[in-house]
């Protein structure tokens, strides 16, 4: 019987999910990116060697795994290619092995000056884009004016028709300056090799499980920069959650077998927004050198806080997991003191959830509870029994207050580095 698992970061991102996917990919063979663009990045370090993943599913390096990028991405060809190329220079062999939604719609590089054009506009109010697109491309796709992997598969002809539209509105639009001609020439020249990867990625889906093969959606970025349920306006442009990866591959989400959600033993964030756990001073630059704390894609240095139940608890309530992968525990081995965020004031007064303001978030005082550190090394230790008192209590203490068990720890960068309880 078929198995179809959900990997799913429960923070801001960066939470190691590419790590527990890589893993778990052994006994999988078709995984799915549902959301998301390039500008959300996984890290694996297999045998010593790093390897970077920005739109592919992070278990290729597995050479029997299917990837599929769903319907609910963005998709720029050319930098899916130049990824495609940089994983092979590192050795893996992804030949008859990617194949891409009709229905994804493609991100240009007009999207791209959109996103730039619109961050710089807002001044001091920064939402902290990556300027990759992402926003612009999605707008497209609620407006109904997007172009679609599937025009591209239809012909160049019919691309070529639906892309000039696109650059002649976005010319109207911004009045910016588009290389149509040299963009053109560039798909033109992919089309013989990707429009064969393109096809309807549902039905493969379906097929896949009915065969009895195993499924793996990987969720991108993470439930705190969920278009809806995230710190808004700073979040993603997608549904970051259980039920948008189940829309962003075609899935119903009454098929999963297990959602496993990710996070680290400590909380980041990346670019601006409200980050109520946030440590400043010392601690937050420790935190930062110690757990490496720099974006894959785009190398910006992660802010750095405490690890905050409420916002665990309000993914949990709308996500439901089956258990936690706690990460990069070994990164609080050197503190005294670990503070853990188990509520929050607003304004003098106590408060159960996050409030919906960005204003509001900005303006919360956490309520810490402080656990005694371990004070010991524990990135060779496999075996959850010989963890240290202290780091079993942490663990312990998110489980009660979440209320979902913990089935993975994490406690190195390599992929051996993981206790299974």
């Amino acid at each position: 019987m078929s198995k179809i698992t959900v990997v799913l970061g429960a923070q801001w991102g960066d939470e190691g999910k590419g790590k527990l996917v890589d893993i778990l990919g052994e006994t999988h063979s078709v995984i799915v990116r549902s959301g998301g663009g390039a500008n959300a990045g996984h890290t694996i370090v297999r045998d010593g060697k790093k390897y970077i993943f920005s739109l592919l599913p992070s278990a290729m390096i597995d050479e029997k795994n299917i990837g599929v990028i769903g319907n609910g991405c963005v998709v720029n060809l050319p930098s899916l290619k130049t990824e495609i190329i940089n994983l092979e220079k590192t050795g893996v062999d992804l030949t008859g092995r990617i194949l891409i939604s009709s229905e994804a719609h493609l991100l240009f590089d007009f999207h791209k000056a959109i996103d730039e054009f619109q961050e710089n506009a807002k001044g001091l109010d920064l939402i902290g884009t990556t300027k990759r697109g992402i926003g612009p491309c999605y707008s497209d796709k609620v407006s109904r004016v997007g172009i679609r992997a599937g025009d591209f598969k239809a012909g160049l002809d019919i691309f070529n028709k639906k892309f000039d539209a696109a650059c002649d509105r976005v010319k109207d639009l911004y009045d910016i300056d588009i290389e149509r001609d040299a963009e053109k020439k560039i798909y033109a020249d992919l089309y013989a090799e990707i429009s064969p990867y393109i096809i309807d990625a549902s039905l493969y889906l379906e097929k896949a499980e009915t065969e009895g093969k195993n499924i793996l959606l990987e969720g991108a970025q993470a439930f705190m920069l969920d278009i809806d349920h995230g710190t808004y306006p700073f979040v993603t442009s997608s549904s970051i959650n259980t039920g948008g990866l189940g829309a962003g591959c075609g899935i119903s989400p009454r098929k999963f077998t297990e959602v496993i959600a990710v996070t680290k033993a400590y909380c980041t964030r990346v670019g601006s927004g409200p980050f109520p756990s946030e440590l400043l001073g010392e601690d937050g630059d420790f935190l930062r050198k110690a757990g490496g704390e720099f974006g894959a894609v785009t190398g910006r240095p992660r802010r750095c806080g405490w690890i905050d139940t409420v916002a665990l608890k309000k993914f949990v309530r709308v996500n439901a997991p089956d258990n936690w992968n706690i990460t990069k525990l070994d990164v609080l081995s050197t503190f005294d003191k670990i503070g853990v965020v188990t509520g929050y004031t607003l304004h003098g007064e106590v408060i159960e959830s996050y409030p919906s303001r960005a204003d509001d978030i900005a303006d919360l005082k956490p309520v810490i509870e402080y656990k005694d550190g371990w004070k010991s090394d524990i990135s060779d230790i496999r075996i959850y029994e010989d963890l240290p008192e202290n780091a079993k209590k942490l663990l312990d203490f998110i489980e009660t207050e979440t209320k979902v068990p913990v089935k993975y720890i994490g406690v190195g960068a390599g992929n051996d580095a993981l206790i299974i309880k």
